[in-house]
C-alpha cells in the first residue's frame, strides 16, 4: 500500500460528498458512520477543483483526470 494523500484533499472531496452524505436516512446501518463524516468534513474549507493539478490521482474521483483507460 502506498500512501498518496495530500493535506487538501478533503476540502476537495467535501463539496462532492456532502450532498450525498446528507442523505443517508436514519434508518440506514450507514447513517451512524455519515453523520461522522459529516462531522469531520465540517472543519474543511471548500477547494475548487480548478485548483487541483489535472494528473493529480484525486481528479479520478472529482472530475478533469487526465489518465484514460
Amino acid at each position: 500500500m502506498f500512501n498518496s494523500s495530500l493535506t487538501y484533499e478533503l476540502g476537495v472531496l467535501k463539496k462532492h460528498a456532502w450532498k450525498m452524505l446528507l442523505t443517508v436516512p436514519p434508518t440506514s446501518s450507514a447513517y451512524t458512520e455519515a453523520r461522522r463524516l459529516l462531522r469531520l468534513l465540517s472543519h474543511c474549507k471548500d477547494i475548487a477543483d480548478a485548483l487541483v493539478p489535472y494528473n493529480s490521482i484525486i481528479r479520478e474521483f472529482t472530475n478533469g483526470s487526465i489518465f484514460r483507460y
